[in-house]
């Protein structure tokens, strides 16, 4: 469910705001930071395996 509420997000956010798929991308990784300093309930253990999953990509 996370996933398709994503997809959809995102594709209408790109018709309403210009900019790319990378140029969205390239925030992940502070963004992922910031929610992690957050202490959202339940999601540290999802942002910290996205956080390494990004930087793992940009070796």
């Amino acid at each position: 469910m996370r996933a398709l509420f994503h997809s959809v997000y995102l594709r209408r956010y790109l018709q309403i705001r210009p900019g790319s798929r990378e140029q969205i991308a390239a925030w992940l990784l502070p963004v992922m930071a910031a929610r992690l300093a957050e202490s959202v309930p339940g999601e540290e253990e999802r942002f910290l395996a996205l956080i390494e999953a990004k930087l793992k990509s940009q070796r």
